[in-house]
């Protein structure tokens, strides 16, 4: 099946085959964030490797969801790479070049958005088990299917999209990056209701899905800390500071997730109230 080739509208590169030029700006800034982004998840993964106090279960869980963002981030370093190649030379073939690399970047970058998705469940999850059932050997020995689940799964919902050819530019989003291709090159998402099911298929469903998984855990366990504190009144039991402390540190979790995660998604559905 051939691919149809999507670039930004450029130089040599006119419509249908194109979309608007939106400048060098968001590729530096792309670059800039992304390095970043690649040398944290780095440092995560260091401090794992080199501190062995630090090689617990949930450090572990952890260091697998910086090795995700590291992908993420290394994915967008290729795409503002292909942008800056893309401005930058006058070829003949640079559209096909730039729509190869871009749905080649949207899959690394897909796939690895919902990995980190699947992880952060997955933390959640080994809290859930740590904490509300004390089964800290059964959430340990639970890492080979927590490894199929979040590196497989997304896997195989993302591969078959791009075999399919719907990875590739995306002209509707504010930074005209590579998610799902839009055939149409549409500034906006009205009447793309088939490319709104595919954009919810590869990513914004199981985001959302991941914040209610997140918080309805989170729920269960506060309930499950605060009977914890009615049995430790008791001034002769020690654990209550390190319960309180556990319970401040989970409170950070799900809402920092929520607020790093929810502007994108909120940008979503109000392009579709918008559109509808």
């Amino acid at each position: 099946m051939e691919m149809e080739v999507t670039c930004p509208r450029s130089f040599n590169c006119e419509p249908p085959n194109a979309s608007f030029d939106i400048g060098k700006t968001p590729s530096y800034v792309s670059i800039t964030s992304s390095s970043l982004s690649c040398l944290g998840s780095i440092l995560v993964l260091l401090t794992y490797l080199l501190l062995k106090d630090m090689r617990t279960g949930a450090q572990k869980v952890i260091t697998l969801l910086a090795i995700a963002d590291f992908f993420t981030a290394f994915g967008y370093l290729i795409g503002a790479a292909n942008f800056l190649t893309y401005f930058n030379v006058k070829d003949d073939y640079r559209c096909v070049m730039f729509g190869t690399i871009c749905s080649i970047q949207s899959f690394i970058t897909t796939w690895s958005t919902m990995c980190s998705y699947c992880w952060t469940c997955i933390l959640a999850f080994y809290f859930f088990v740590v904490i509300v059932f004390n089964k800290v050997h059964l959430a340990a020995r639970l890492m080979p299917a927590y490894n199929i689940i979040a590196w497989l799964g997304p896997l195989l919902i993302i591969f078959p999209l791009l075999v399919l050819g719907k990875l590739g530019y995306a002209p509707y989003v504010a930074s005209n990056w590579c998610y799902i291709k839009d055939t149409d090159y549409s500034s906006s998402l009205e009447k793309s209701w088939d490319l709104i099911v595919y954009i919810l298929i590869a990513g914004k469903l199981w985001e959302v899905l991941t914040y209610i998984f997140i918080m309805t855990l989170y729920i269960l366990i506060k309930i499950r800390i605060a009977k914890t504190h009615k049995r430790l009144l008791d001034p002769h039991v020690q654990l209550g500071p390190r319960v309180v402390q556990v319970e401040k540190r989970l409170l950070a979790i799900p809402l920092l997730y929520i607020l790093l995660r929810m502007w994108g998604t909120l940008q979503f559905f109000y392009s579709l109230a918008v559109a509808g």
